[in-house]
């Protein structure tokens, strides 16, 4: 079999992220008139962080140069993130151990006049666990008393601001935040049982109301005096109250619910409105 050799034109991505052109030899058969291999051209990889990983068996290394260690023996950082639909793992590496940033966006902060977003980066220092805890908390807590929906976390000017107050925060999802809700009522039930604990008297108010469904709920507030003479208040509970709302069933919630807080022996008094009939 005879075979010649012919030249043709093909675009690869070469060094730098650059569109380059290179002249490839085919071996020819002359039976069949085909190549014997082909050269694909793949979609050229756009993101800035292609400049830092390298891609082998559908795994992505990180090749930034760090100080040689035994974690690092050969001075490659070699972090290991899976191939996957986006690049967002490979850039928060970036950002947060080497402290590179898209140079894309650090002209923008350039162009508008602002601080090098590196210098909040690299002044600040990955959060502790506690500190990530408690950052949390101030989250949840700004959720609770403003009255805002857990769908905020969604928002992206939200998480921009939490961001730009600490670039290692990580932004808790909305069930991570519904466990730490329900963490937060325990302490919080338990510090205010331990507090009852040194009042001798406590006064109830309580309030009743009917949703547009017909379903019945009551909430009681507890009252008493400090120690130092200050008055002091506390929001025990909001329960639903199953159908008739007699005088009989809402007198029967409301033992169960002082019994549950271990105040039968301090109660003087409790207010309600006339919703019971």
């Amino acid at each position: 079999m005879e075979e010649t050799a012919f030249d043709q034109e093909e675009f690869y991505l070469g060094e730098g992220s650059n569109l380059s052109s290179r002249r490839t030899s085919f071996l020819q058969d002359d039976n069949n008139n085909r190549p014997f291999k082909k050269q694909k051209i793949g979609r050229p990889k756009q993101s800035f962080v292609w400049n830092y990983f390298n891609t082998v068996n559908n795994i992505n290394y990180c090749q930034v140069s760090v100080p040689i260690s035994t974690k690092s023996p050969y001075g490659i950082c070699n972090h290991k993130v899976e191939n996957g639909s986006t690049t967002t793992n490979m850039i928060n590496h970036l950002r947060k151990i080497h402290k590179i940033i898209n140079p894309v966006e650090q002209e923008l902060y350039k162009a508008q006049g602002q601080r090098d977003m590196r210098d909040f980066i690299v002044q600040a220092k990955p959060l502790t666990k506690d500190q990530m805890s408690f950052l949390r908390k101030k989250v949840l807590k700004f959720i609770i008393e403003d009255l805002q929906p857990f769908y905020i976390l969604e928002s992206n000017s939200f998480k921009e601001l939490l961001l730009s107050l600490h670039p290692f925060f990580e932004i808790p999802t909305e069930e991570a935040l519904d466990k730490l809700l329900d963490n937060m009522f325990e302490i919080g039930q338990t510090y205010l049982k331990n507090t009852f604990e040194n009042v001798s008297k406590i006064s109830l108010t309580t309030d009743f109301w009917t949703s547009r469904g017909q379903h019945g709920y009551i909430g009681v507030t507890a009252h008493w005096i400090s120690d130092d003479y200050n008055p002091k208040e506390a929001f025990l509970t909001l329960q639903h109250v199953h159908y008739p709302h007699t005088s009989e069933v809402i007198k029967d919630k409301l033992k169960d619910i002082i019994i549950n807080w271990n105040i039968s022996n301090k109660v003087t008094f409790i207010a309600t409105d006339n919703a019971a009939k």
